[in-house]
């Protein structure tokens, strides 16, 4: 479904997994989270979050990027 967002759209997406975002130390995933947002503003991407309901709910970065983000994040 995201992709054919972005087909319709005519805007790239990008895909991230959680699992791929998560690191072990303190920060280490707001520090991974940050330029993901970023880098799909830049390109007016929609964004697609594989997996984030089951790891990211309780990370804030993700919160505060999600409310800053102009764009479609899925």
């Amino acid at each position: 479904m995201a992709e054919h967002i972005a087909n319709s759209l005519t805007q790239p997406l990008h895909v991230h997994q959680a699992s791929d975002l998560m690191g072990k130390y303190v920060g280490e995933t707001e520090q991974n989270m940050a330029p993901m947002f970023r880098d799909a503003e830049r390109e007016s991407a929609v964004l697609l979050l594989d997996k984030a309901d089951s790891y990211l709910l309780k990370v804030n970065e993700m919160l505060h990027g999600v409310e800053r983000f102009h764009g479609i994040f899925i």
